[in-house]
């Protein structure tokens, strides 16, 4: 018996080694991939660690800071976490507000409240991987119970994928929390961090495409409008639920080929399955005419209502940009030209009394 223990103890203490060895190796091999998962689910809903402050290391760029509040929402670098200013800018939207990759300042929704208010009362209450319908949620089950009231309220909607994400909203499972360890694995372990990109690449590979929305594209007209009244219904509600503003501001963000049917060739080589993506490739200039259309649709829905709407696509084709310049080589994110194109026409609009 005493002997069994000592074996035991024996493979425990070797599995130990073998596993710390790992995580060394790929700190080492990885430095440069991303390593620190910055959000989780809470509840079913994604977010951002709350009062954290981290570091995030991405394939393609510098290290950015994420600095966060008590709610979650991410805020500048010398902001204190634990200020509620009683004013301020509050944007609230998925990683396009979120300024993925972005430095704090390159937001635009920093951008907006320095050239407005000049000081640190900007909160980005967003995260990757969310959509209108969570937000919703979020928002109106109070999160933001404790924020400050806002001068400035800007919500985004990611156009890109967030009426695909609500479709399947109702097969997915909604409502389940993260475990403390599954959070503390994320942050601590890089062999469990990349295992679960792993499956996470390997779950988005079998069931969508990147740049892609399969199932908006396979609905009927009909259906179509339904998913974007539903969209619209979830805008309404996050600005209802919301803290009160001054002024409220909804940003239409498009699927990057709605600029330029040629930008969802860039998906390409995400794609497990080539004779598909060939297909939605021949028809890209036609799917980008169906989303300008329901990009439309949305916008005098929300109009009728007196919001003012920003739409990002009319913003860049009226300037006559290259998408290339806008949107993230591999992504459908904005760049910083992107944020600081978004900025200049909110702030024209609110100077202008519009």
């Amino acid at each position: 018996m005493v002997r069994a223990g000592k074996i035991l103890v024996y493979l425990l203490c070797s599995l130990s080694a073998v596993i710390a060895i790992m995580e060394i190796v790929l700190r080492l091999v990885f430095a440069g991939l991303p390593t620190i998962p910055f959000f989780y689910q809470e509840t079913g809903i994604p977010s951002l660690y709350q009062n954290d402050n981290v570091l995030v290391s991405f394939p393609d760029r510098p290290p950015v800071r994420y600095k966060t509040n008590s709610m979650g929402a991410r805020i500048h670098e010398t902001a204190d976490p634990d200020a509620a200013p009683s004013s301020g800018t509050l944007v609230i939207g998925d990683s396009q507000a979120l300024g993925y990759g972005l430095d704090f300042e390159d937001t635009f929704g920093f951008r907006v409240h320095q050239r407005l208010f000049q000081d640190n009362g900007v909160r980005i209450f967003a995260s990757p991987s969310t959509d209108m319908e969570l937000l919703s949620n979020a928002v109106c089950g109070g999160a933001l119970t404790n924020e400050m009231s806002a001068a400035l309220m800007v919500v985004v909607v990611n156009l890109g994928n967030d009426l695909d994400e609500i479709y399947l909203g109702g097969r997915t499972r909604r409502g389940t929390a993260s475990s403390g360890l599954h959070r503390f694995l994320l942050r601590h372990s890089r062999i469990y961090m990349r295992l679960a990109i792993a499956r996470s690449r390997g779950i988005l590979m079998t069931h969508a495409l990147p740049g892609v929305n399969p199932i908006l594209y396979n609905l009927t007209a009909a259906e179509r409008v339904t998913l974007a009244d539903e969209m619209v219904r979830h805008i309404q509600a996050v600005l209802a639920c919301g803290p009160e503003a001054a002024q409220k501001i909804v940003v239409l963000m498009p699927s990057d080929f709605q600029v330029d049917p040629d930008e969802l060739l860039k998906y390409g080589p995400f794609s497990n399955d080539p004779r598909m993506f060939e297909d939605w490739a021949g028809r890209r200039a036609a799917l980008a005419q169906m989303m300008n259309a329901l990009e439309r649709y949305i916008a005098a829905r929300l109009s009728v209502e007196g919001l003012s709407v920003v739409s990002f696509r009319a913003l860049v084709l009226d300037r006559a940009l290259d998408s290339a310049g806008v949107f993230e080589r591999s992504s459908h994110h904005i760049t910083r030209l992107g944020h600081e194109i978004l900025a200049a026409e909110i702030i024209g609009q609110l100077q202008n009394g519009e």
